[in-house]
């Protein structure tokens, strides 16, 4: 059974990824995480953009480049700014 927690631990590794890589951002779109966390398996888009909503962070510079905040959808996009303020202990993936 998918779980939100499955797509909060993927998008805190890509993350993680980009800090790696000296990214000043992250561009992640919902059907984009979707094909990561479910492989194009039986996956609910609902939860990948509500993972990714828990993420957002208007006052940190994030901003929705695509959809809108309640909408789901394989379209919705985020951009988010790194380093993440304030989120260090949340980069720990287990």
């Amino acid at each position: 059974m998918p779980l939100i927690e499955d797509c909060k631990r993927e998008i805190l590794s890509m993350f993680n990824l980009g800090l790696q890589q000296n990214q000043p951002f992250l561009e992640i779109s919902a059907g984009h995480l979707h094909r990561r966390v479910f492989a194009f398996g039986p996956g609910v888009m609902s939860l990948c953009c509500a993972a990714m909503r828990q993420q957002y962070e208007p006052s940190a510079g994030d901003s929705i480049l695509c959809g809108v905040p309640d909408e789901v959808s394989a379209e919705f996009t985020i951009e988010y700014r790194l380093p993440r303020p304030g989120r260090v202990d949340l980069l720990q993936v287990d």
